[in-house]
Parts: structure tokens; sequence; C-alpha cells
């Protein structure tokens, strides 16, 4: 399935990705479709900021060769990935919040919806694989809605809830991180950074 390791690029990207960048981001149609500053809030900085390819996510599996052919055949053209963290005033407080924002251009808008519709049959592992600011241990993963799923991962002493939103808009598949240890995130807050993606214009 040619959505097993896509979300390998996410906050592991930073790091792996070698076109990875940080700065203002580029006036170019695939940026439009990330978050904003504005539309994550005043009360987050972003971390970092990257681009990447179809090889750079090929190469965070085993078989780069052979992923690189897959994702290239089902149009996959470019990506781009945002992080933004909650900065928290002084201690006693609620762990921050974590979000991640994802585009990847496909050819064709029908390859974008083709990706989106793939993901149904896989997202036990696609939403928890490569995610660096989640522990590895016991998860479970719940159907809130279409194209909304909730991850709860147990480990030692803490427990992690993650929403993810991922939807095809024209030729962008886009997907939306938000996650904490603290108070689960919210469904409003997903669906605002949904919207945003959704509305921007090419």
């Amino acid at each position: 399935m040619l959505s097993k390791h896509l979300f390998a690029s996410l906050v592991a990207g930073a790091v792996a990705l070698s076109a990875c960048s940080t700065g203002e981001p580029e006036d170019d149609p695939i940026d439009r479709r990330l978050c904003t500053a504005e539309e994550v809030g005043i009360d987050f900085i972003e971390l970092t900021r990257g681009e990447f390819t179809p090889r750079d996510l090929a190469d965070l599996s085993d078989d780069g060769d052979g992923r690189e052919r897959v994702y290239e055949a089902a149009g996959m053209e470019r990506g781009r990935f945002v992080y933004y963290k909650q900065a928290l005033p002084r201690p006693p407080f609620e762990p921050p919040v974590d979000i991640v924002c994802q585009v990847i251009e496909f050819e064709s808008p029908d390859q974008a919806a083709d990706y989106a519709d793939g993901l149904d049959e896989v997202y036990p592992a696609i939403q928890v694989a490569g995610i660096a600011w989640l522990p590895e241990d016991r998860h479970t993963v719940e159907d809130v809605e279409p194209g909304i799923r909730r991850v709860t991962i147990d480990g030692v002493g803490r427990t992690v809830s993650v929403l993810v939103g991922f939807a095809a808009h024209d030729r962008y598949f886009t997907s939306v991180y938000v996650g904490s240890e603290g108070a689960p995130p919210t469904i409003e807050t997903l669906r605002r950074l949904q919207a945003g993606a959704a509305g921007s214009a090419d």
C-alpha cells in the first residue's frame, strides 16, 4: 500500500529530510495549504518547516528504490510540512500541544483523492510510525468521523492523545496532527486548521 510510510516524514522529517529549512514560507501554492501562524494562534511558535521529495520519503523506508517507484506511480510530486509547539507560561502548567501540518502535491486531483482513500485501509500503522514526539508504546485508534482519527498512546506513566485529520483538495493531500500529553485535543481545533488548508487558493 503506497500510504504505509507516509507519515514518517512529519517531525522526524525535520531531521531526516535533507531539504528541510526554516524561515518564512515562500509564495508558493503548496505553502498556502499549510497551517499558518495566525491559524494556530499566538500561543504557538514555529519550530521548523521543510520540503521533501518522493525520494526523501522513500529513504525513510526499508526499500527506498521500491518505495520511490510506488510514490512516483501514484503521482506524488513534492511535499512540505510545518511544526508548531505551544509556548507555555511559568509552571505549573499542562503539557504543551504539538501541531504538525503536511501537504503533498500530486499530478492530478484524482491521484490525490486515491491517496487519501487508501489511508482508511492502513491507518493504524501510518498514524503512529514516524511521529517523533510520540512514545512508541501501546496505542489505540478510534474512528471519530470520515477523515479524522484519534490515536491514543499509553506509555509508562504517560498518555498521549493525537487527533489526525486528512483530506484531498484539488491536487493536494493535506494532513494535520494535533497532539498532547495533557488534555485531549478538540475536534474544533482540528477542523479549524483543516478549514485553512481546504480554503486556500492556488
